[in-house]
C-alpha cells in the first residue's frame, strides 16, 4: 500500500564517483535528496516528532582483488536511536557504490525479518518497505546490509565507497550517509610466460617416430596467490606422431590431445599465479614427431596461452629436435657370400649406398689386426655396391670392414664370419673342460696317428651352450698364428699334429668344454695349467675321449684337507640333460643322490664338498648318469691343501653289469 503524502518529484540520485561530480562535492545533493525523499514518504502529522538517528558502521573493511569479477563486501551494520521509541519503523533503503553492483539481490536483516532488496541501477540496490522494531533493553534499533556483490574489475583502485538513502515513518535518518566498505588493490602485473627447451636431441630425418626434448612454459607475475586456468596449445614444425603428452603443473599432470596433425592442446590447466619475484613451471613431455615430415635444421614448437586472467607470452618458439640432412656417407648393409671360405684367394661382394668410384677399404682380422693392403684390392665400385679380392690367410672367425670415399667420408664398420669349410661330420672324441682366464691356461694338442691326412675342426663351448670367443694362438709344423675365435679349423697331416692354446690374459675365469670333429680318427689330450700367486704353476692331463656314453664314473677323495672338482658336459646339440649324481662308499654302499640340468651343448663343473656338503671329508666314487642319448664327457681333478692338482680317471660302466 502506497504511504499517505504528497506526491514529490526528485532528481535521480547520483552514484558517489559518477560522471560530473566528485565524491565529495555530490554531499549536498544526496542531502537535499534525502531530504525530498521524507516530505514524499512522511505523513503531515508525522513531520513534526524527532527523527531516529542512525549510524552505519562496514565490518572490517576486505581488501580486494582488482581482478575479481563478483566478490562479497563486508556486511553493514546499522545502529539506530533517539525518535519515537514506542512504534514500530517502516522505511525505504537505497544504496550507491562506487563500484558495479554484481548480484541481483541482497538482504536486510531486522529483529521482525528478512528483506529482500532489488538491484534498481547498475551500481544501486533498492528495499522498500523494511520494518524496524521498537527497541529492546538497549534502547537501540538495528538492522544489517548482508549479501553485497561488486564486480571490482570494473571499480577504480581504492576505497569502495557506499552512500546509504533512507526514509520512513516514524522518521529516521542516518548521520554518517557515505562509508567505506572495501579496498581495491591495484591492477597486478599480467601473467608474463616464456618457452624453452633444453638438450634438443638430434633426430634421424628417415625416423618416423622420434622423441623430442621437453618443453617449459615459465610464468612470473599476476595476482599473488590467485588461481587462474591456463589454456595451452603447441604446434610443432614436424607432424605429432604422439596422441597424447602430459603438462606437469603444480605437481599435478594433465593429459593433453592432439588437436592437428602438428598441435597437442591442454585445455583450462589450473595454475596458482605466482606474483612479483615468484615463478611457476609448467612441463610438456611424451610429445613425439615422424621426422620424415620435417626439413633438415631445427624442429621448433610454438606455445601459445590463453586465461580470463591477463597472460602474456614474452617469448612463444623453442629448439625441441635437430633433423640431420639424409647423410652421403658411404654405408655396408650386407655381404655375399654371407660366410665367405677362408682358405684361398676370394671375391667378396658387399652392397650398401653411396659408394664412389675410387673408394678404399680397412678390414681387420679377427685378432683386430688390420689386414696388409696387398691383400686386400677393391673392385667393380657401383653406387650401391663394390667388390674385393682377398685372401684370409686360411683364419677363421669374425672380420671387420670399412669404406671410404674420395672425399673422406666413411662408412660404420660393417662385420662379417669368415669360415674354412662345413667341418668333419664325425665327432673324434671330447674334453669335458677347459679353463681360461684368472691364472687358468688350456693347450689342446691333437695327433693324426694315421696314413691319411684328416680334417679337424676345434669347437671351444662355453658352460651355457654357446661358443665361447678365447684369443686363442694355433701352432702348426714350427708356425704360431694369434687368432681371436671359438673354432679352429685346420688339415693335420699323417703322423703330424697341432696345438691350441688358449691365450686369455683376463682376471675372470672362462670355462667350457671342447668338442673335437675330424674327417679320421684323432688322439690328443689337454693340458690344464695353473698359475699360483706366488709365481709358482702346477698342471694336470686330460686325455681326448671318444667314448659316446650316458654314465661316467669317477673316484673322489675329499679327506686331509684333498678335494676332488668335476667338470660335465652334455654332448647334446638338441636337448638339456638332466644329470643323476649318485655317491657311493669305498664299500659300494650309496650314501647320497642328486640331480642337476645342464642346457644343451652346455656344460657344469663344480667342487664336490662346496656343492654337496655329505661328501665332505669322505672318498668314493661319483656316478654321473644322463638322461639324453647323446651321452655325457666327465673329467676330475684332485687337489692337495697347497693347490697342486692331478687329473683322476674316467670310467664308463659296462652297461650289462
Amino acid at each position: 500500500m502506497a504511504l499517505p503524502g504528497p506526491v514529490v518529484c526528485m532528481p535521480a540520485l547520483s552514484r558517489p564517483g559518477g560522471p560530473g561530480q566528485g565524491r565529495a562535492g555530490s554531499v549536498f545533493v544526496r542531502a537535499l535528496a534525502a531530504a525530498l525523499l521524507a516530505l514524499a514518504v512522511f505523513p503531515a502529522g508525522a513531520r513534526g516528532q524527532s527523527a531516529t538517528s542512525c549510524i552505519a558502521t562496514a565490518d572490517t573493511a576486505a581488501n580486494i582483488p582488482s581482478g575479481s569479477n563478483d566478490i562479497s563486501i563486508p556486511d553493514v551494520t546499522v545502529n539506530c536511536a533517539g525518535g519515537s521509541t514506542g512504534e514500530t519503523i517502516t522505511f525505504n533503503l537505497r544504496i550507491d557504490l562506487s563500484a558495479p553492483v554484481s548480484g541481483l539481490t541482497a538482504t536486510i536483516q531486522t529483529d521482525s525479518g528478512s528483506y529482500q532488496g532489488f538491484r534498481t541501477g547498475a551500481n544501486s540496490l533498492t528495499w522498500p518497505g523494511v520494518a524496524l522494531p521498537p527497541p529492546g533493553g538497549s534502547g537501540l534499533r538495528t538492522f544489517r546490509i548482508t549479501g553485497v556483490r561488486i564486480n571490482a574489475a570494473q571499480a577504480a583502485a581504492g576505497t569502495v565507497l557506499m552512500f546509504l538513502d533512507i526514509a520512513g515513518t516514524p522518521p529516521i535518518v542516518i548521520s554518517n550517509q557515505t562509508i567505506g566498505v572495501g579496498n581495491v588493490s591495484a591492477p597486478a602485473s599480467p601473467l608474463s610466460c616464456s618457452v624453452s627447451a633444453a638438450n634438443p636431441p638430434q633426430v634421424q630425418s628417415l625416423n618416423s617416430d622420434a622423441a623430442v626434448a621437453e618443453v617449459t612454459v615459465q610464468c612470473t607475475g599476476g595476482q599473488a596467490n590467485t588461481p587462474a586456468a591456463l589454456s595451452l596449445q603447441v604446434y610443432l614444425s614436424a607432424s605429432v606422431t604422439s596422441q597424447t603428452a602430459t603438462l606437469s603443473a603444480d605437481a599435478s599432470t594433465y593429459q593433453g590431445s592432439r588437436i592437428a596433425s602438428n598441435s597437442i592442446a591442454w585445455p583450462a590447466v589450473p595454475v596458482t599465479q605466482p606474483g612479483a619475484g615468484g615463478a611457476v613451471f609448467l612441463r610438456m613431455t611424451g610429445i613425439r614427431i615422424n621426422a620424415t615430415t620435417a626439413a633438415a635444421g631445427p624442429v621448433t614448437a610454438n606455445v601459445t596461452a590463453s586465461s580470463l586472467s591477463s597472460v602474456v607470452m614474452t617469448s612463444s618458439q623453442a629448439v625441441v629436435a635437430q633433423v640431420a640432412g639424409v647423410s652421403t656417407a658411404p654405408r655396408i648393409t650386407a655381404v655375399n657370400p654371407v660366410t665367405p671360405l677362408a682358405t684361398g684367394l676370394r671375391t667378396v661382394s658387399f652392397t650398401g649406398s653411396n659408394f664412389v668410384a675410387g673408394l678404399t677399404v680397412a678390414m681387420n682380422r679377427p685378432d683386430g689386426v688390420a689386414m696388409a693392403g696387398g691383400s686386400v684390392t677393391v673392385v667393380n665400385v657401383t653406387a650401391t655396391s663394390f667388390s674385393v679380392t682377398v685372401d684370409f690367410g686360411g683364419v677363421a672367425g669374425s672380420y671387420s670392414i670399412a669404406a671410404r670415399n674420395p672425399d673422406g667420408q666413411t662408412s660404420p664398420v660393417f662385420s662379417f664370419p669368415v669360415v674354412l669349410d662345413s667341418g668333419p661330420a664325425a665327432r673324434a672324441g671330447a674334453m669335458a673342460q677347459f679353463a681360461s682366464g684368472g691364472g687358468w691356461k688350456t693347450t689342446i694338442r691333437l695327433l693324426n696317428l694315421t696314413r691319411d691326412p684328416a680334417s679337424v675342426r676345434i669347437t671351444l663351448i662355453g658352460s651355457d651352450g654357446a661358443p665361447a670367443q678365447l684369443p686363442l694362438v694355433v701352432t702348426q709344423g714350427g708356425v704360431s698364428v694369434s687368432m681371436s675365435g671359438a673354432v679352429v679349423d685346420r688339415t693335420i697331416l699323417s703322423h703330424g699334429g697341432l696345438q691350441v692354446e688358449t691365450d686369455a690374459a683376463f682376471s675372470a675365469t672362462t670355462v667350457g668344454w671342447v668338442e673335437i670333429r675330424g674327417s679320421a680318427p684323432v688322439t690328443g689330450f689337454a693340458i690344464f695349467r695353473q698359475r699360483h700367486g706366488g709365481g709358482s704353476e702346477s698342471e694336470g692331463t686330460s686325455p681326448l675321449d671318444s667314448r659316446t656314453s650316458q654314465n661316467a664314473v669317477l673316484p673322489f677323495d675329499n679327506q686331509s684337507g684333498f678335494s676332488t672338482g668335476v667338470a660335465v658336459a652334455n654332448l647334446s646339440p638338441a636337448s638339456p640333460a638332466t644329470v643323476t649324481a649318485i655317491c657311493r662308499d669305498d664299500l659300494g654302499r650309496e650314501f647320497y643322490r642328486d640331480a642337476f640340468v645342464i642346457p644343451v651343448n652346455g656344460h657344469s663343473a663344480f667342487s664336490l664338498p662346496a656343492r654337496w656338503p655329505s661328501l665332505a671329508g669322505r672318498t668314493g666314487t661319483i656316478e654321473f648318469q644322463s638322461s639324453v642319448a647323446a651321452g655325457i664327457a666327465a673329467l676330475g681333478l684332485r687337489f692337495s691343501p697347497s693347490l697342486n692338482f692331478t687329473s683322476l680317471p674316467t670310467s664308463v660302466p659296462d652297461p650289462l653289469q
